[in-house]
């Protein structure tokens, strides 16, 4: 299972970038594979 924490230094790491966030809309996109994920649909852990 994906989990993520929405801190910089974590998200630098691995090349990821939050680019849409609207409510309950989170995107973030993969800089290197320029993918994009709904966050809806994992089980993160976000603070």
């Amino acid at each position: 299972m994906l989990h993520i924490k929405f801190e910089d230094t974590v998200l630098q790491k691995n090349n990821i970038s939050i680019i849409d966030i609207q409510g309950k809309s989170v995107f973030i996109q993969d800089i290197i594979g320029d993918s994009q994920i709904d966050l809806r649909h994992l089980k993160s852990e976000c603070i």
